[in-house]
């Protein structure tokens, strides 16, 4: 979903305008099917399936009993993600167009109970609260013991929630197997991490980890649509495994700032904020200063791709850093006593990308602004440093750049309207690969008073049913019409 805040257009639906939701309500691209249009057991199965939310991921995981085990990635819940103690989540139940009101997520602790990482695997106890009883969940899938080779041939399904968006229905068949994998030709998208593959009877005989991204998928006669997962056998023999020695805890002794960094997404999606360092506590934002000046010391990186994963503990950071009043605070983040040094750690940074011709305004804009106490100031800081990096670096006018200029307001642009350039959007050839950003940018320029709520809604529907934007534009179109309540 893009994830932005819409004042005027709440008002604006609180004083029923959502009506102009006349437009065509949905779409239905090749292969995914909103789950209201799937057969039944799908759309029963759906019932247990949830939208999995980490710090700055979605994918997909099931139920699999009514005391709230969840089975999904590895990558999604496992090493390097969450650690033995457990971590946060979110989860949402029949995120799915159709459902009205829209569904709203729902905070949880998870806890591993069983992790395999050649399997991909992770089932996880979930928790409404740390050390509180397991969660009851009336709906939940029934696992059916299958090897890979059994399955070869079957006519299966996968439900999920593709690019982390609404859920949908796609099915296929087995074609192929390589040890406990299975290739099916149902099509996945990053997002399906986790979804569980069903027989037609909606019982689960596998998970699917893998979507394709090769090249080799284009042939003469159109695209090649696979996903790749693992038979439930295996996954059911995996559960009774102790958890692997992989697997971190948050009470672990590091030797060195490094390692705290390298680690430090556990220690974030489970709110803690402090790692034991050479057997002292030291905040993870103390570690990531450390890497951070190292990095910026180095004055001779041989491209932007060494560059920028160099600068990651610099901007790691803004995932750690807030210092607004936030009702209720977040716990684990922290307002550090040197935010002077951070802002000039940002600066120096954004000079050593802009060298090699990079310009990130979402690290332009989010992290100077986290360091401010209000939200107006961060806003106000945002806007300022956004213009010198554009008077520094001069861009030329793209749908991305409109994004972050409609957003703080800055609505001329070397001598461009803004609203004029989005407006005139089907003008430029490149719009189709990047219709997730006019829509976003026509939504913004709508809150700032420079474009009617019914126009801004006109280019959402428009781009909907434009078969020139790309599929993942038109899921993230989808989702946010939905949740803002433009189409049912």
């Amino acid at each position: 979903m893009i994830a932005l805040s819409y004042p005027r257009l709440a008002a604006l639906f609180a004083a029923g305008l959502a009506a102009c939701s006349s437009h065509s309500s949905s779409f239905h691209p090749p292969s995914l099917t909103d789950i209201d249009r799937a057969p039944a057991p799908m759309q029963a199965a759906a019932r247990a399936v949830v939208l999995i939310g980490t710090n700055g991921e979605r994918a997909t995981g099931s139920f699999i009993s009514p005391a709230g085990l969840l089975l999904t990635n590895n990558h999604v819940l496992g090493v390097d993600i969450c650690p033995i103690e457990g971590c946060f989540a979110s989860i949402t139940f029949n995120e799915q167009l159709h459902v009205d009101p829209p569904p709203t997520s729902k905070s949880v602790f998870v806890v591993p109970v069983a992790v395999d990482t050649g399997l991909d695997m992770a089932l996880v106890q979930v928790y409404d609260v740390p050390g509180g009883t397991p969660l009851a969940t009336s709906e939940y899938l029934t696992l059916d013991s299958h090897d890979a080779a059994s399955l070869v041939g079957m006519h299966v399904n996968l439900i999920g929630h593709p690019d982390g968006h609404l859920a949908k229905w796609s099915d296929g068949e087995v074609i192929d197997t390589s040890g406990n994998w299975v290739t099916l030709s149902a099509f996945a998208l990053p997002g399906n991490s986790g979804s569980p593959v069903l027989d037609d009877a909606g019982h689960m005989v596998g998970i699917i980890h893998r979507a394709p991204a090769d090249q080799d998928l284009v042939t003469g006669n159109g695209i090649d649509e696979y996903s790749i997962g693992t038979a439930s056998a295996a996954l059911i023999a995996a559960m009774s495994a102790p958890l692997p020695a992989a697997m971190w805890s948050t009470k672990n002794d590091m030797a060195s700032d490094a390692d705290a960094v390298a680690h430090q997404q556990v220690y974030l999606n489970a709110n803690v904020a402090t790692a034991t360092v050479a057997g002292a506590p030291r905040s993870i934002v103390d570690s990531l200063a450390a890497e951070c000046d190292a990095a910026l010391a180095n004055q001779s990186y041989a491209s932007p791709d060494d560059l920028a994963a160099a600068l990651e503990p610099c901007f790691d950071s803004t995932g750690w850093i807030d210092c607004t009043n936030q009702m209720p605070p977040v716990t684990y983040q922290v307002c550090p006593a040197d935010a002077d040094a951070w802002r000039q750690r940002y600066q120096k940074a954004f000079q050593l990308l802009w060298g090699f011709n990079q310009l990130e305004l979402d690290l332009v804009t989010a992290a100077p602004s986290a360091l401010e106490t209000t939200a107006e100031d961060g806003a106000t800081a945002a806007r300022a440093d956004l213009q010198a990096a554009l008077a520094t670096t001069h861009p030329p006018l793209d749908f991305n750049l409109a994004y972050y200029l409609a957003q703080y307001g800055i609505l001329t642009y070397q001598g461009k309207s803004v609203v004029d350039f989005v407006r005139d959007y089907e003008q430029y050839p490149d719009y189709g690969l990047t219709g997730d950003a006019v829509a976003v940018d026509a939504l913004w320029l709508e809150n700032q008073g420079a474009m009617t709520f019914d126009e801004a809604v006109g280019i959402l529907a428009a781009l909907a049913s434009d078969p020139n934007v790309t599929l993942g534009a038109k899921l993230a179109i989808e989702d946010t019409r939905y949740h803002n309540k433009l189409i049912q």
